[in-house]
């Protein structure tokens, strides 16, 4: 699929991903803690290469959690199915 904001922007399915973190009711206002990892969230889940759905080391038991309803509408072509 390929999606354009007017004419300036051009971009196919993979060309960019949206961290799961902004979509997470634990993150932090910064975005770069939560509840999971209050010292920093690790890279491969900023960047979305680890679901963390999944446990991941030093995540306190702490999973992902989808932040509300409300967000559904914004997950139109993620890595990780809501």
């Amino acid at each position: 699929m390929t999606s354009t904001i007017g004419e300036r922007l051009l971009w196919r399915d993979g060309d960019f991903t949206v961290s799961q973190c902004v979509f997470c009711v634990h993150k932090s206002e910064t975005g770069t803690t939560c509840a999971a990892f209050p010292e920093g969230i690790p890279s491969r889940i900023l960047r979305s290469e680890a679901d963390h759905r999944q446990a991941f080391a030093g995540d306190r038991r702490t999973r992902f959690e989808l932040a509300g309803d409300d967000v559904r509408p914004y997950l139109v072509s993620t890595r990780f199915p809501a």
